[in-house]
């Protein structure tokens, strides 16, 4: 999964139990590989693979 993070939206993620499993730094954007990102809505939270 790409994320490219907007500063502007209101799209809410939680790393909270993620585990980073790589990551990286090169022309000045830091790459973040994690087992899982939370997404939570007003209703549910959807589990994504990182």
């Amino acid at each position: 999964m790409d994320f490219t993070q907007d500063r502007k939206s209101n799209i809410l993620f939680g790393l909270h139990d993620s585990r980073i499993k790589k990551f990286s730094f090169k022309n000045d954007v830091l790459t973040i590989e994690l087992d899982t990102i939370f997404q939570y809505t007003k209703d549910e939270e959807k589990l994504y693979s990182g």
